[in-house]
């Protein structure tokens, strides 16, 4: 089905920026995949993000008039009405930031935010066909942790817009300091960023793919992948969901022990249940998911609705 008009879809990561047009339900147009470093480079990141947009737009042929809306997927924490950034632990100099009406400004289109963990989820379960009945959870590994709750097509946003922030559950007995000012949290041992560093300490010269080839037996490999198993089954053992989609660079990777996380998951959720009968699917997450679903977010807020 092709839109009248097309909608922009960014999904702001940890590491990369991704950004795309969508025109129906399939592939983005004019995809780009850049690091935050190209873009992010001076003392005022949003307005670095709206100069690289409308650049974006410009060299695109995209504009006011034959496109819709853009919906932007941040790596932060939303406020409740979906127009401000409050923290952003990953990328400095994003907090309480007006950015939906900064980028109306700029862009000359109705702006949309939400979470990119909630843009990525929301492909996800259209990819895999999954009902919007009953509750459903996504855990996305990536640079940090993603955490998405839905309960019968709604996803849990919270009083202040900050729910399902599963990377920043502290850890008993361990007072690291996180990026969100919090010592301890669960993000610091159970993401992308924790293995980077764990392989440029104890395995110099080697990439995390052959690390977790070649040394997935060792201890400290081994518990990594159980406190990934660790994070979700917490999760789990409260919602006792529905289906579970697992994904983020991390799980996705090429040469991560999905079956050992399996193993370590069901050796943490509680027995009998919700761990019989647990269903879980591993993201078909691409560079694109991310893109996509902030396009059909748009689309779908543009119409009226809050999500797809």
């Amino acid at each position: 089905m092709e839109w009248e008009k097309a909608c922009i879809g960014v999904d702001v990561g940890g590491t990369y920026i991704r950004v795309g047009a969508l025109t129906g339900n399939e592939t983005p147009l004019y995809f780009e995949k850049l690091p935050q470093s190209r873009v992010f480079k001076g003392r005022c990141p949003p307005e670095q993000l709206a100069d690289f947009l409308k650049d974006y737009m410009r060299r695109n042929g995209l504009t006011a008039e034959n496109t819709g809306a853009c919906a932007v997927g941040m790596p932060s924490s939303i406020d409740q009405n979906k127009r401000r950034v409050l923290s952003t632990p990953n990328i400095p100099r994003f907090e309480n930031v007006d950015l939906a009406d900064l980028l109306e400004r700029q862009l000359g289109l109705p702006v949309f935010l939400d979470r990119d963990v909630n843009m990525i989820y929301r492909h996800d379960r259209l990819l895999l066909k999954l009902p919007r009945t009953g509750i459903g959870i996504g855990c996305y590994f990536g640079t940090g942790i993603g955490n998405v709750v839905e309960v019968d097509g709604r996803l849990l946003h919270g009083k202040n817009g900050v729910a399902c922030e599963l990377g920043h559950v502290p850890v008993m007995g361990r007072g690291e300091p996180c990026g969100c000012g919090n010592p301890g949290c669960y993000e610091n041992y159970a993401s992308g960023r924790y293995i980077a560093r764990l392989c440029k300490e104890a395995y110099p010269g080697e990439s995390v793919y052959e690390v977790l080839t070649r040394h997935r037996e060792d201890p400290c490999i081994r518990e990594f992948i159980d406190n990934i198993a660790v994070v979700i089954a917490t999760e789990v053992n409260i919602f006792d969901p529905h289906y579970v989609i697992l994904g983020g660079g991390v799980l996705i990777s090429r040469g991560f022990p999905q079956q050992a996380l399996m193993e370590a998951l069901h050796g943490h959720v509680r027995k009998p249940y919700p761990d019989q009968g647990l269903t879980v699917y591993f993201s078909k997450n691409a560079d694109e998911s991310g893109v996509i679903g902030a396009a059909l977010y748009a689309r779908s807020r543009l119409e009226g609705g809050e999500a797809i």
